[in-house]
């Protein structure tokens, strides 16, 4: 990878919700949540996103800031020990710090007050950057504050083009003179039909509508309860979507298992070492069936492609337009392997296969 990559651009990012994961002790969720790292480490993850570590309401202006002295889900010493795992496997932490969207009501002897300014979340922010934590999650269009006073200057990159709605911002620097990289999360697939022609539309339009250093941050959920809404046996062709699109993947907790253990590994070990899947360009194909979206990745002399078929039908497909023939390297099934014809690739149903080229 290039010297001037950002590790946010290569990375998975992993989504832990510690309400959900272990419930029955809260109070000892950071020190469960250490003990699964080599689990997490194992799927080849760079980076976990922490949903909020602390109760909903800290404050009188109802914003979660998650207070130190307010850790629901254990010590400071188990966030420490946790943050200090995660580093010493090579994976960065980040924290939820976006505020809430509905506010609960006050605590009793309270008073309702504006909401904090910038510089009490900058705060916020310094405490945790300053223990080493690598990025936050943040209520984008409230923390992108452009030089509206002396004091109030946005701490994220002021090239940064983002949506008005809640997204990861990755730190790139010392917290002393550092910077955040916003990373707006894209949902669109949640509400829209889980067909080839939708999704391709989707990816296709929004990647037409950016500027050449942008970078994408997709998700197939907008929180762990949320996901778009597919048949189990699409589930891998999601997956593999997921993993193989240009920009940073955003996984949820207990995906793997529901893709399977070991095929969630495989495409990730896949994707990790790849520049055309991780820092390559995008251009998808007209593979012919409507319900195939097929899209080729780019980097150096390293050409991908990869063929999703959502549907259960088998096909016989003609892709020669992207090369002559290339070699297998995963499919879906984890059975489909060797090197095939690209004038006459056969796919099965519900299959998805990632592809080396050979020749172009």
């Amino acid at each position: 990878m290039s010297a001037s990559t950002a590790w946010w651009q290569t990375t998975i990012l992993y989504q832990i919700d510690p309400h959900r994961f272990q419930e029955r002790n809260p109070e000892h969720t950071l020190a469960g949540i250490s003990q699964w790292l080599d689990h997490i480490a194992g799927l080849h993850v760079g980076a976990i996103g922490l949903l909020p570590l602390s109760p909903p309401l800290l404050h009188a202006s109802g914003h979660d800031a998650v207070s130190a002295s307010h850790l629901r889900f254990g010590s400071l010493e188990a966030f420490d020990l946790l943050l200090a795992g995660a580093h010493a496997r090579g994976i960065k932490l980040l924290l939820d710090l976006s505020s809430n969207d509905d506010e609960p009501p006050h605590p009793p002897g309270s008073s309702s007050s504006p909401s904090p300014g910038l510089s009490d979340r900058l705060d916020s922010l310094h405490f945790w950057l300053v223990r080493g934590v690598d990025g936050f999650r943040l209520n984008l269009h409230e923390w992108l504050v452009k030089d509206s006073s002396p004091q109030e200057t946005a701490p994220l990159d002021s090239q940064d083009r983002v949506s008005p709605h809640t997204g990861w911002a990755a730190h790139t620097a010392l917290p002393a003179g550092g910077q955040l990289r916003a990373l707006p999360t894209h949902f669109q697939w949640i509400d829209a039909p889980w067909q080839a022609s939708s999704v391709r539309s989707q990816v296709d339009r929004y990647s037409a509508s950016q500027p050449p250093d942008s970078w994408p941050h997709w998700a197939l959920r907008s929180r762990p309860q949320q996901a778009v809404r597919i048949d189990a046996d699409q589930k891998r062709v999601a997956a593999t979507l997921l993993l193989t699109l240009r920009g940073t993947p955003l996984c949820c907790c207990g995906d793997e298992l529901e893709v399977g253990h070991s095929f969630f590994r495989a495409l990730a070990a896949l994707r990790q070492p790849s520049p055309a899947l991780t820092l390559g360009t995008y251009r998808s194909l007209d593979a012919g069936p409507e319900n195939i979206y097929a899209y080729q990745r780019q980097h150096g002399d390293e050409h991908i492609l990869v063929v999703l078929n959502f549907a259960d039908t088998t096909h016989r497909l003609n892709l020669s337009a992207a090369g002559t023939e290339a070699d297998i390297l995963l499919s879906t099934g984890m059975q489909s392997t060797g090197k095939v014809r690209l004038r006459g690739l056969y796919i099965v149903g519900h299959e998805g296969l990632i592809l080396r080229l050979r020749n172009r």
